[in-house]
């Protein structure tokens, strides 16, 4: 296996780990797996791109610094949300480029074109779905917020409006991991 594709798998396996961690931290809030997600960040330079970091400024920062500057980032949920899918369309991003990479020379150019293709369009899909999923939620919110200031003492329904918010966020995001674990399979075939 040539050093690209090698340099490709680990890559996919640090996005992979990272987009489960984040996963499991929408589900849980669970504070003791942002160490674990900064460093994966730390040794994978495209998500430190991603996220909008400095790789200099990573690698000075020790884990502590990260995982603070991390919680500031995830008070809101809807941030956590928009690093996974990054992550996710990330790893897209990657499975493209491996089965390219791993195709013959001659079936190369004709693959390309065509998996380049799906992924600008798998791509697109989900970022045009998020940005109307986060209008909807920031809608949603500000009208839970309106309902809070209006009726305080109706906790009952005030978490029933949370839980109801929270399933919509873990719909959304089974919906990409469905399309995404679609487009995955097209890809492993393409091989």
């Amino acid at each position: 296996m040539n050093t690209d594709l090698k340099k490709m798998e680990n890559t996919q396996s640090n996005l992979t780990f990272v987009k489960d961690q984040l996963s499991e931290y929408l589900e849980t809030q669970g504070d003791h797996l942002l160490p674990l997600i900064a460093e994966k960040i730390r040794e994978e330079p495209k998500l430190s791109n991603l996220w909008g970091l400095k790789p200099n400024k990573i690698q000075k920062e020790n884990t502590a610094m990260m995982v603070e500057h991390m919680k500031n980032i995830f008070k809101e949920k809807t941030n956590v949300f928009k690093y996974y899918s990054q992550t996710q369309l990330e790893l897209v991003k990657i499975a493209g480029q491996y089965a390219i990479q791993s195709a013959g020379i001659q079936v190369m150019a004709q693959i390309t074109v065509e998996i380049e293709e799906k992924t600008k369009i798998v791509t697109k899909t989900i970022e045009d779905g998020n940005i109307e999923f986060m209008a909807s939620r920031s809608r949603q919110l500000d009208d839970m917020e309106q309902y809070r200031t209006k009726h305080p003492n109706d906790t009952f329904g005030i978490e029933n409006y949370q839980e109801i918010l929270d399933n919509m966020m873990t719909k959304r995001k089974e919906s990409i991991q469905a399309v995404l674990s679609q487009f995955l399979d097209s890809m492993q075939k393409k091989q």
